[in-house]
């Protein structure tokens, strides 16, 4: 006997929609992946019933008693078309209706779920013990800017090479010596200042002036990459601190990278308390902790003075409770301090070598990352360097 295909009936197919909606938007709000692993089916007709679910749910509540009325259940495959209920002679009513094109495109809510799902099944640390610390009120602070991960250039055409391989030396050679040159605080922070990756996607332009950019590698490949060295970062720091912050700030670069990378951190350390990831949306970071405060910003925009300036006004409760002021940035690619009425400001080095654009307009390679200790009473105590 020939095996036959499973006919459904229309019934059956909507409560099957129906129980997907459900799980999705009851007490326990269960993921895509996780209803497709209750129910035992793909993750893609997980996605669709649901879609088919709210579809029937937002649908005009009479549109849809007369579609069933006149014996339509399943609204799956319904795009338009008209319901007519007239006699012989034409009396009675027509009604004509219209759904839309049915948009494959992930909706915001469906893009969010995805991305939880795909970040939920990154593997947690364990708690750990936190190790003695010798300066409980010490601040370690590590600001990483202008990485520019997936830049590419060669070493003919500006005297020094640059790619991913260089690139990922770079950052953990730097912040191996850094870090060994600073003493054991109650308090590290780890500061992605913006211009993390190159580019912002695959269309390897900037995102404000459409500035085509070399890249190498994927942004789905750059973006794994800068994951496994920052959390390659945390790892280090958790064995000789107290607790650490981590903190993502957008560049001009990449303006979108900062919330895949925090989403990414977030899940991994989950059960870590002694990481702490800031999920706040600010252009400006800030830090305040007994007399010290610390704030940084991209730099893109604005000049470090307009920039030092508005400090002050922007963080005023902080200011206030503050004895010692500080501002980083980054973006210029080169160092630069000075101080505004009681706020020391520093531009930094990026950790990036020199790029053709730069190299043509005659700027000298100043590449090379910084490391500082605070003290929450004291302030400033001692800065280290290294150059690359």
């Amino acid at each position: 006997m020939r095996n036959t295909p499973h006919y459904i009936p229309p019934e059956d197919h909507v409560a099957e929609q129906e129980e997907v909606y459900r799980l999705k938007n009851g007490p326990d709000r269960l993921t895509f992946r996780q209803i497709a692993d209750r129910l035992g089916i793909h993750y893609e007709a997980v996605k669709r019933r649901y879609r088919l679910a709210k579809k029937r749910v937002q649908m005009d509540p009479e549109l849809r008693r007369r579609l069933e009325f006149a014996g339509v259940t399943d609204f799956g495959s319904l795009h338009s078309g008209w319901i007519i209920d007239k006699d012989e002679k034409g009396a009675g009513q027509s009604l004509y209706f219209y759904f839309g094109k049915d948009d494959k495109a992930l909706s915001t809510e469906e893009f969010l779920d995805a991305m939880r799902d795909e970040f939920s099944r990154i593997p947690k640390v364990r708690a750990s013990k936190a190790p003695r610390v010798s300066e409980q009120d010490g601040v370690a602070f590590f600001p990483l800017p202008d990485w520019h991960l997936g830049a590419v250039v060669s070493e003919k055409e500006t005297g020094v090479a640059y790619n991913r391989k260089i690139a990922v030396e770079r950052l953990m050679e730097g912040f191996s010596s850094c870090h060994a040159a600073i003493p054991a605080c109650g308090t590290a922070i780890i500061l992605v200042l913006g211009d993390m990756t190159h580019a912002n996607d695959d269309r390897h332009r900037t995102p404000r002036s459409g500035h085509p950019l070399l890249v190498e590698g994927t942004h789905h490949q750059n973006l794994l990459l800068a994951c496994q060295t920052v959390c390659w970062s945390i790892d280090l720091a958790l064995q000789k601190h107290g607790r650490v912050v981590v903190s993502f700030r957008k560049g001009n670069h990449d303006p979108q990278t900062p919330v895949a990378m925090l989403m990414a951190v977030r899940e991994r350390y989950a059960n870590e308390p002694r990481v702490q990831v800031a999920d706040d949306e600010d252009a400006f970071f800030s830090f305040h902790h007994g007399r010290l405060f610390i704030a940084a910003h991209h730099g893109d925009g604005q000049k470090l003075k307009d920039l030092s300036l508005s400090v002050p006004y922007r963080f005023r409760k902080e200011w206030g409770a503050s004895d010692h002021h500080y501002l980083f940035t980054g973006h210029h690619h080169h160092q630069k301090r000075d101080t505004f009425g009681g706020l020391h400001s520093y531009q930094l080095k990026a950790i990036c070598a020199l790029d053709q654009h730069a190299n043509q307009m005659g700027y000298a390679d100043t590449s090379g990352m910084s490391a500082f200790h605070f003290s929450a009473t004291d302030g400033l105590r001692a800065e280290y360097t290294i150059r690359f």
